[in-house]
């Protein structure tokens, strides 16, 4: 799992461009851990990758962002794609 927070997330100045990656299947929830609320993306890989039954139940990549960290992004995202 990784929670971002601005305070260590930064603008990539070099780095490797990887390219269109398959699609993966991810789910959302608000979550709200010791009294901080989060939104929380749970990705679940591949649609290849997964078996139809039973369903994945364990994610294998877990994001959280809270309120301030949201703020950031909501703002970025409006900057970069004009919206």
């Amino acid at each position: 799992m990784a929670r971002i927070d601005i305070k260590y997330f930064s603008k990539e100045r070099k780095g490797k461009n990887v390219g269109e990656q398959e699609l993966a299947i991810a789910k959302y929830l608000f979550t709200n851990l010791n009294g901080t609320e989060y939104f929380q993306i749970n990705m679940y890989g591949t649609p290849n990758r997964i078996e139809p039954n039973p369903p994945c139940e364990h994610a294998s990549q877990v994001i959280q962002i809270d309120k301030r960290t949201a703020v950031y992004l909501v703002n970025l995202f409006k900057e970069h794609f004009n919206i």
